[in-house]
């Protein structure tokens, strides 16, 4: 069986513990979990990096919860208004690769009311619960 590129998208602090388990799943079926933690020093803007991971991945993984997250500024290759997460996922989307979005936790968080309607049309939605959280 071929192996898998899982590009893993989604803010980085507040989606550390979700990050893991995720990553950790996904190497447990024996498929690569690409994500930031392990992306070594490059010469080139992390925007540019995450583009190229994401239009390159097999399918994009995208937890969506409590942050909107980093806005790259224009100066970095971003617009100024769109987050490094929704770009991920553009990116990824006009590559024709596959997106399933997750959303932990409570719905209803300011991050979420931002991301989730640009993330809706064409994209799989689901809940994630790690082992030990309760169901809202």
């Amino acid at each position: 069986m071929r192996s898998v590129r899982v590009f893993l998208s989604s803010t980085a602090e507040d989606m550390k513990a979700h990050r893991e388990k995720v990553a950790l799943a996904i190497q447990t079926m024996s498929h690569e979990a690409v994500r930031m933690e392990t992306f070594a020093a490059r010469p080139q803007e992390p925007l540019d990096a995450c583009k190229r991971e994401a239009a390159g991945a097999d399918v994009v993984v995208v937890m969506v919860a409590w942050r909107y997250g980093w806005v790259p500024p224009l100066e970095r290759g971003g617009d100024g208004s769109k987050s490094i997460t929704r770009i991920e996922v553009e990116t990824a989307k006009a590559r024709d690769v596959d997106v399933l979005a997750f959303v932990p936790g409570p719905t209803n968080t300011p991050g979420l009311r931002r991301s989730l309607p640009s993330l809706k049309e064409g994209v799989a939605v689901g809940p994630i619960q790690l082992p030990g959280e309760t169901a809202e």
